[in-house]
């Protein structure tokens, strides 16, 4: 199959530094866009006909998070995310900002004849209106000021004693929560607007933990289907319209993340562009652009030693390399394309094909410099995996369901299950802990995509 090379494929050269990272460099090469109008990339390299002698483990102690000291109340923990000083500020941006829409006299009744200045107050009510009116869906937003009547079961909704819905639709038209005479840290619309927000949640977040060993990295998507130079889709996603977001997270915990632009083709974690120099495009270490998120935002947590997760848009043997040189243990699972050992990659091919190993089957071969395991795991398919931590001996026991899958290459676990529909079996630890570990970020997802279908059913 023919990859899709990104248009600066052909150059070798490091064309930027990672700018959490100085150790590391951005290269184009390589790499396969997922989407010609996306830059997101995947590694692209031959399969590794040689496999090194011997693997040592990189060890990462084991640490279950903790939090800190929380406020003593509900609404003081609200307010280490949405501070009394942040929202003044967006009562100044709001009140001094340009007036929305096009100039020109206005209709009679138009509902910004009667436009005044908001306060610090009002836009706290306006912003607990929009929190319940996320949990308390209704076919259309004007639907929660209906009043009930006799013989109606029509809701009272208590949010009519706080705000008239004129004033809520005023306040939706003209909130500005970023100053809109300044840009952002150069980032483009809307994530310009939301930056200062994000920035103080994401240390918020930081400052109320106390991070365990193991994280996620891994994309998510804030739905969004108007128009937007930013959004892309994602078809297997639970929301698959809207802006890409990179984030790493702990349980479903969000702690960093950065915005994805579709256009950037060094992507968010790139420094300054340097100039080619001599022995440092093969000497130095370089990863393509959407594996540099995975070592930035890491490099953006408190120091100390991690075990991240990731899924096969990220690995490769290289990034795992990087990783583990940082002094941070990684796992994830791979793709046949990423330089991956060969009889291993043959294995999985022929394994698509209905030729499969015996159920359960492990083998392991370390990368030629020993410094990274591959895996090959024969489950309901033949499951790829790199790892700086997994050794291969390490097992435990877990229940399984009998897959309800007719492929070929499942007829080895259905006849281990038998007739059993539920069974009790041995499974490599790296499968265990990648399956309840990689789930961080998707848990957050998860919750939010049901709170936003609430009422729907």
């Amino acid at each position: 199959m023919a990859s899709q090379q990104d248009p600066q494929a052909s150059q070798a050269a490091i064309p930027a530094v990672n700018s959490f990272e100085q150790t590391l460099y951005l290269r184009l090469d390589h790499c396969q866009r997922e989407q010609p109008i996306d830059s997101t990339v995947r590694p692209q390299f031959d399969p590794e006909p040689e496999r090194g002698p011997e693997f040592v483990p990189f060890h990462v102690p084991e640490r279950e998070p903790q939090p800190r000291q929380l406020p003593p109340t509900p609404l003081l923990l609200f307010q280490q995310f949405l501070p009394e000083s942040l929202v003044k500020g967006w009562v100044g941006y709001t009140n001094n900002g340009p007036t929305p829409g096009p100039e020109g006299p206005r209709k009679k009744y138009s509902r910004e004849n009667s436009w005044t200045e908001t306060s610090l107050a009002e836009v706290f009510i306006w912003i607990a209106t929009l929190i319940y009116m996320g949990l308390h869906r209704e076919t259309r937003v004007r639907d929660h000021w209906k009043t009930s009547i006799i013989d109606s079961m029509v809701p009272t909704h208590p949010i009519l004693q706080f705000m008239s819905f004129n004033r809520y639709q005023l306040l939706q038209r003209h909130i500005r929560i970023g100053d809109p005479n300044s840009i952002s840290c150069g980032l483009p619309t809307p994530y310009a607007q939301v930056n200062e927000w994000a920035e103080h949640i994401q240390q918020a977040s930081l400052a109320l933990c106390q991070l365990g060993t193991c994280l996620a990295v891994d994309e998510c998507i804030v739905g969004y289907t108007g128009r937007s130079m930013q959004t892309v889709t994602v078809k297997n996603k639970p929301t698959p319209t809207g802006f890409k977001v990179w984030v790493v997270a702990q349980a479903g915990y969000f702690l960093r993340w950065f915005w994805h632009q579709p256009s950037n083709a060094l992507g968010p974690a790139a420094g300054k562009k340097r100039k080619r120099a001599t022995g440092t495009a093969e000497s130095g270490i370089s990863l393509n652009p959407t594996q540099s998120v995975v070592v930035s935002l890491v490099k953006q947590l408190p120091e100390q030693t991690y075990h991240v997760f990731f899924d096969n848009l990220f690995s490769s043997p290289n990034l795992l390399n990087a990783l583990r040189q940082l002094g941070i243990g990684a796992t994830g699972t791979a793709r046949v394309n990423c330089g991956f050992y060969q009889p291993f990659v043959e294995a999985k091919k022929a394994d698509t094909k209905g030729d499969c190993w015996p159920w359960g089957t492990l083998k392991t071969a370390p990368t030629p410099d020993g410094q990274v395991n591959q895996f090959a795991w024969k489950d309901n398919a033949l499951v790829l995996f790199l790892s700086t931590v997994y050794s291969g001996e390490e097992f435990e026991q877990r229940i399984r369901r009998r897959p309800t899958t007719t492929h070929p290459r499942a007829r080895p676990i259905q006849h281990e299950f038998g007739d059993e529909p539920v069974k009790e079996l041995f499974v490599p630890s790296i499968a265990a802990v990648y399956n309840d570990e990689m789930g961080g970020v998707d848990i957050a997802t998860f919750y939010n995509f049901g709170a936003s279908q609430a009422g729907h059913e």
